[in-house]
């Protein structure tokens, strides 16, 4: 069974993410396995840690701001949830162009804020702690600056209306 490379002071949320978008670009090419095993030896790690990485990459459960919305305003590169161990969640661009990592909580925050004052019709009652995770019925893409608040958000065309938004969350009899 393989093991995991112990953690090393160089593994920089860059660095990461770089690790990571090698595995997914060469993904459809090689298969998800070959991908990562050549990312590991790219990166020199090992495979289980690459797999590791890629695992959180794809796991959105937590992600403050749903998956493929956000990408950099630099690069125009997708951003990607990274979190290293005992540190918070980051987002950056995969790959990485550079630039510093941006808070995560904060980014949800924004998003979040903005749902509320822009199309609150679209979060059910009770569920405004979570209004990030309503933003891809109204945005279509985040692009993200320098820090959390400089957001440059493309809304939908085709918004819902309110009175659509009441009859969805309409509770049932």
């Amino acid at each position: 069974m393989p093991t995991r490379t112990p953690p090393v002071a160089a593994w920089t949320p860059a660095f990461v993410v770089d690790a990571v978008a090698t595995a997914f670009e060469r993904a459809t090419e090689l298969g998800f396995l070959r991908a990562m095993a050549e990312a590991a030896r790219k990166h020199g790690v090992s495979a289980a840690t690459i797999e590791e990485w890629v695992a959180r990459a794809r796991a959105v459960q937590t992600a403050p701001v749903p998956p493929g919305l956000l990408a950099c305003h630099h690069c125009a590169k997708p951003m990607i949830l990274v979190q290293l161990p005992e540190s918070p969640q980051v987002y950056l661009c995969m790959p990485a162009c550079g630039r510093l990592p941006v808070q995560a909580a904060a980014i949800g925050d924004a998003v979040a804020k903005t749902m509320l004052n822009r199309a609150p019709h679209l979060v059910p009652p009770g569920k405004t702690h979570a209004a990030a995770a309503y933003a891809p019925g109204a945005i279509r893409r985040i692009e993200v600056g320098a820090t959390a608040g400089d957001l440059h958000i493309t809304w939908r065309s085709d918004l819902p209306t309110a009175r659509w938004a009441a009859n969805v969350h309409r509770p049932a009899n």
